[in-house]
């Protein structure tokens, strides 16, 4: 990666002649420029995929209806919550008008709202309804204080115009004495490629068929129909008498969360029930047990041979998804057992440059092997394979986003 000059911070009192210089390390935070993740290329932003302040996304509404996005960018903006930080999030959705009330809440932390600039603009001579005008002054004083408030997302999705309206906020006024402010925290901007592909994209987030997409009138209906399905596979598992024979309730805190209690259980259930799948009897697979004083969710074989430790990982909570899922295949590593780690399709595709460094690291051992499964039918595909399908469509879609073919 190209290397920066260090940087300088300016100080108007005089340095001793003797003082050390120190050179302060900036700290890069973006990606190596190997892999194009699946947010960038559909999206033209990864910033998207962190959730440590809150987050004003000017997202352009694209002129072919076909491509509208709105409900894409909720999902993403909900899973960055989930993932670097633990946060229970209420949603806000400002879609034809957008009241006082709504208003308010945007000074509060702790939200995804989502608010369509064009239908705000068309009837906020309602009684009841805010203008862009009173909704520029709120947003204005939300970024005041963003550095005292929880992470959220404020996502104002519109046409061209309107979202040059927004963007005045962010330009340099001159004050008294020729003194220039500036606001502080850019947001982050968003554009969707309009490319069919990105109706393949929506399907390979939730590890499904193409053809469960390709019906859908735009890109918001699709990412609502791949998420129905998906949702119904998880409840169907998680819901199974038969797999609740089997398993236990968690000895450790990750099926207590709000955010992480029901996808991590249902994972568990479609790990649970391809095991069994695979010939492995009841009598072999115990759930949720301690295993030298670690949580295990299934370990296969008994708990003194080099039998099969099974993990779910739904990266919740992680900030960092690579040092979470390492951690995760460190903390067991030394006992001695072969190892699956499984993780959910929708996590692992949005953060995929991010684990693929700890899969290869760790699937050249031997005795580690990496699975996702598959939204429609719970299948595990290896998370390899899996990763592959990103990357390559991920590459497709971005080199239509520079122009080519």
């Amino acid at each position: 990666m190209e290397q920066k000059e260090p940087r300088r911070i300016a100080s108007t009192s005089p340095e001793p002649a003797n003082k050390p210089k120190i050179a302060l390390r900036e700290v890069d935070s973006n990606l190596p420029p190997t892999r194009v993740d699946l947010v960038s290329a559909m999206l033209g932003s990864s910033n998207l995929l962190y959730c440590y302040k809150p987050t004003i996304v000017l997202a352009l509404r694209p002129e072919n209806t076909r491509f509208s996005y709105l409900e894409l960018l909720r999902r993403v903006a909900r899973e960055a919550c989930r993932v670097t930080l633990r946060l229970q999030l209420h949603g806000l959705h400002g879609g034809r008008r957008l009241t006082e009330y709504q208003l308010a809440t945007l000074r509060f932390s702790g939200f995804i709202a989502a608010i369509d600039l064009d239908e705000v603009s068309e009837s906020e001579r309602g009684d009841g309804v805010a203008s862009l005008a009173r909704l520029e002054a709120s947003l204005e004083d939300r970024l005041r204080e963003a550095p005292l408030s929880l992470p959220g997302f404020i996502i104002l999705y519109g046409s061209r115009n309107l979202i040059r309206r927004i963007q005045v906020m962010w330009s340099p006024r001159v004050g008294g004495r020729g003194q220039v402010f500036v606001r502080l925290q850019p947001p982050v901007e968003a554009e969707i490629i309009e490319n069919e592909d990105v109706f393949k994209a929506i399907a390979l987030l939730y590890n499904l068929p193409e053809n469960i997409v390709n019906g859908a009138a735009n890109i918001d209906d699709a990412v609502t129909l791949a998420e129905e399905t998906y949702t119904r596979l998880l409840e169907a598992f998680a819901s199974d008498p038969s797999l609740g024979a089997v398993a236990r309730q968690a000895i450790d805190d990750e099926e207590t969360r709000p955010d992480e209690a029901f996808v991590h259980f249902a994972s568990k259930m479609i790990a649970l029930a391809n095991l069994l799948e695979a010939g492995y009897s009841e009598a072999e697979i115990e759930v949720e047990v301690a295993v030298g004083g670690v949580p295990v969710d299934i370990i296969v074989g008994g708990r003194w041979s080099r039998s099969l430790i099974v993990e779910v990982e739904t990266l919740y909570g992680s900030l960092n998804p690579a040092a979470r899922l390492s951690t995760v295949v460190r903390q067991r590593i030394g006992m001695g057992y072969n190892m699956w780690i499984v993780v959910p399709p929708l996590q692992a595709a949005l953060y995929a440059p991010y684990i693929e460094p700890v899969v290869k690291r760790y699937s050249e051992s031997g005795s580690i092997e990496f699975y996702t499964f598959s939204g429609f039918d719970a299948s595990l595909t290896p998370l390899g394979e899996f990763l592959e399908k990103v990357w390559a469509l991920a590459e497709r879609l971005w080199k239509h986003r520079l122009g080519g073919s």
